[in-house]
């Protein structure tokens, strides 16, 4: 039986996959946060789920998965969640953003929709003969096909193991918002503590899961001014109602019938331009999901874990009616609380993309944040699950490797790198794309 706390961050390439397991009294408490990829070749979910499976405990004559946490509906964090790769695991506790709620009233009216009509957007794109080669193109399959993992966490493995999923937030369990009852709180074992949601179905009373990300109310915080968008709407209708249709039953490409009263050249830039307004607002649905992963803290024996998702950082503070990112509002709402300190370890968010850390690119800039999370004397443990130069992204970003490289205490100095000269001879967090799999572990603090 294990004595110590261990997370296995696997290499998936492009993507997140990490398992966690502790002990709790007399079992293993083993948590699944993200399976997914990237790539087009399943057989790397599939055979990291293999691995992880022979790692459960058993369970009769299963497998026992206690929680799997879905931190967001990307493909390289959702891919892996197949119920044939699952099918003899029992899980217990299946967790969602609740930007995937289909009940939450905000999501249906607004960022649900955006869901759907980016989906549409990439579907009509994609059946205008986008070079089958490109990485547009590999962009557009893997938007398309998310639908069918969200159903899968959604629907298929919730009920093929006699649960429901809970769509999580920070303020979930806040009596003040009635969003869950005192029977639910009761039988997901949460409460609302601190600021935030806090889950503690363990038989060790210290340890917890808290909710850091994202807020309940996803309009306010992360959609902004939806008016603003109005036109970018408006064209992915026209896109999507004016350009599929069915003949036999088998849909087809159709184009626009060209008007007579401009040129061919003109019709065809008008075209164009209602396409390049899908891809802006795919991207807008990009962020929008990254901004709604679900942020935990794991409090165990005196040590302190932090998951992030994808969350984004932009500005550090918040603005009413803007965009906001995941990062921001945490530090707003939680300011006062003492969450980010002394961290023991951190799974760097976005894959190392700047935009995934509080970190500002900026030499002499007090980085407050970072000093709040990972203190340079605390040494924390730091991995970041990445591959460079997919989806043409700086990633994992240098400045942000060499910053956090000087606050773990278990860093890395890997060989040269051409793609990274400058990361010669620097301290670095430990990389997935360097090492492959990596194995932390962390031993109980002193009493």
């Amino acid at each position: 039986m294990l004595s110590n706390l261990r997370v296995k961050v696997y290499d998936v390439e492009f993507g997140d996959c990490v398992l966690v397991q502790f002990p709790d009294r007399d079992r293993i408490y083993s948590i699944l946060v993200d399976c997914g990829t990237w790539s087009a070749f399943d057989p790397i979910v599939k055979d990291v789920l293999a691995e992880i499976e022979n790692d459960l405990p058993i369970d009769g004559d299963k497998r026992r998965l206690d929680l799997l946490v879905a931190t967001h509906p990307h493909l390289d964090h959702i891919k892996g969640f197949d119920y044939n790769y699952l099918k003899n695991v029992k899980i217990y506790n299946i967790w969602l953003s609740c930007f995937l709620d289909l009940d939450h009233k905000q999501s249906k009216a607004n960022a649900l929709a955006i869901q759907e009509l980016a989906e549409s957007a990439a579907r009509s794109i994609d059946l205008r003969c986008v070079d089958k080669n490109s990485q547009l193109e590999m962009y557009l399959q893997n938007r398309i096909s998310k639908s069918g993992a969200i159903v899968m966490l959604r629907d298929t493995l919730p009920q093929k193991n006699g649960i429901k999923p809970l769509y999580m937030c920070r303020d979930l369990a806040d009596s003040t918002l009635n969003l869950i009852d005192d029977e639910k709180k009761q039988k997901y074992k949460l409460s609302f503590s601190n600021k935030t949601t806090c889950f503690k179905d363990f038989k060790e009373p210290d340890t917890s899961i808290r909710i850091l990300s994202p807020e309940y109310n996803i309009d306010k915080y992360y959609l902004g001014d939806i008016d603003a968008r109005i036109g970018n709407l408006s064209a992915l209708y026209t896109l999507d109602k004016d350009n599929e249709v069915k003949i036999n039953n088998e849909e087809v490409m159709y184009r626009l019938p060209e008007p007579d009263n401009i040129s061919k050249r003109d019709f065809r830039i008008l075209c164009d331009s209602l396409h390049y307004s899908a891809l802006s607002f795919m991207q807008l649905d990009d962020h929008l999901t990254n901004d709604t992963s679900i942020v935990f803290l794991l409090e165990w024996r005196r040590k302190r874990l932090l998951f992030t998702g994808d969350a984004e950082f932009h500005r550090g503070e918040i603005e009413e009616e803007a965009s906001n990112a995941s990062w921001d509002v945490i530090v707003e709402k939680l300011k006062n609380e003492d969450y980010f300190r002394d961290l023991d370890f951190l799974k760097v968010s976005h894959h190392g993309s700047i935009n995934g850390t509080p970190f500002i690119d900026e030499e002499g800039v007090t980085q407050t944040v970072l000093n709040r999370i990972i203190p340079k004397d605390r040494g924390a443990k730091i991995v970041v699950s990445t591959k460079p130069k997919v989806k043409g992204r700086n990633v994992p970003n240098s400045n942000l490797m060499i910053e956090l490289g000087g606050r773990c205490s278990d860093y890395r100095i890997y060989p040269y790198d051409p793609e990274y000269p400058e990361l010669e001879g620097k301290k670095q967090p430990r990389r997935t794309d360097k090492e492959g799999t990596i194995e932390i572990i962390i031993e109980p603090g002193a009493d």
